[in-house]
């Protein structure tokens, strides 16, 4: 059934905004230009990675971690040469900088001086059998150059997943019939009106592969009544949550016979009352290897979904960036 709330907007509370007064108009727009051209890129393989960084709509960053027992970095090389290096912050909550049987999240800062802001957001999943050899990490992350001027040139946001499993193409060729991945998909999301909220988003996703055809039938990340899950901002101890019953379909796309998920489009669908007036996106994944059954163990992509919400004055731009993964059955059990 439809929210009492007649749009996400309202829903939340006011005092929940991140938008400082200095911020200002300048910010709600360029940070809507860029993580709306983090969605709608094309992903850039090896790992895969989608972020704002592009040329002829394609992803130019490449993003990767790497461990030192359960410590992660994380790592991004721009297009130029420049790499930068996230690292666990000393301030991170303690359920944002933890780790448990078989996975773990963290909060990572990257090189940050004066006004600069450099923060990711890194979860990982490892086989407890081999833990320094099997693992998937996923993640996001946000920059800006200057908080102060902000810049086309100095908003970075993005997504990646990276492992072992998927660093090299894996080899589909051949393969037949069907297969349903589940998962969970999560990132930060952008929502601009007349006003700047950026937060965290999480929730679950589904997709059936057609390896006969070589497509994704389809997909879909918040279906079932799952919805959405967001936190407000990035400090736990002062923001505000909730599920809004947002969906976002997958559209169909290409398998490779190396793995590789390819030209998949995205479209948002909502049950609030006020409707959904444009909407685009895009995502991309990758296979792993085979498993005893002769499909591919796990899936690990990004994908990002830009739409508005009503239409004129009262207009809502909302743009999710994220990274999603249905790892391997047997690293669950």
């Amino acid at each position: 059934g439809k929210m009492s709330a007649p749009s996400w907007k309202s829903s939340r509370p006011r005092n929940a905004r991140t938008t400082s007064p200095t911020q200002g108009t300048q910010w709600v727009k360029l940070s809507e230009k860029r993580s709306s051209r983090a969605a709608a890129a094309r992903a850039k393989f090896g790992s895969v990675t989608q972020s704002s960084n592009v040329a002829s709509g394609t992803t130019t960053d490449s993003a990767s971690a790497s461990f030192s027992g359960n410590q992660p970095t994380f790592t991004v090389t721009r297009s130029g040469g420049s790499v930068e290096n996230f690292r666990p912050s000393s301030d991170a909550s303690d359920d944002l900088d933890s780790t448990e049987d078989g996975q773990g999240a963290w909060t990572l800062r990257g090189q940050e001086s004066g006004n600069s802001i450099s923060i990711a957001f890194v979860e990982a999943n490892w086989n407890q059998q081999a833990a320094q050899s099997a693992w998937f990490a996923r993640g996001v992350w946000i920059k800006t150059a200057d908080a102060d001027n902000p810049t086309p040139q100095n908003i970075e946001i993005g997504a990646f997943v990276d492992s072992p499993e998927i660093e090299s193409d894996a080899d589909l060729s051949g393969l037949s019939g069907t297969a349903t991945y589940t998962g969970l998909v999560s990132g930060i999301y952008v929502s601009t009106d007349d006003e700047l909220d950026v937060g965290r988003f999480n929730s679950i996703f589904s997709m059936t592969a057609n390896f006969t055809n070589s497509t994704i039938l389809r997909g879909c990340v918040g279906c079932n009544n799952a919805g959405i899950e967001y936190e407000e901002g990035f400090d736990d101890d002062e923001s505000s949550s909730g599920r809004v019953p947002y969906r976002l379909r997958l559209g169909t796309a290409t398998i490779r016979d190396n793995g590789r998920i390819e030209g998949g489009g995205i479209t948002a669908e909502t049950d609030l009352d006020v409707p959904i007036s444009t909407s685009s996106g895009s995502w991309s994944g990758r296979f792993s290897d085979r498993n005893v059954n002769g499909n591919p163990r796990a899936v690990a992509g990004t994908l990002g979904s830009s739409f508005t919400t009503g239409t004129g004055a009262g207009a809502e731009t909302i743009v999710f960036v994220g990274s999603f993964l249905s790892p391997p059955e047997e690293w669950e059990q």
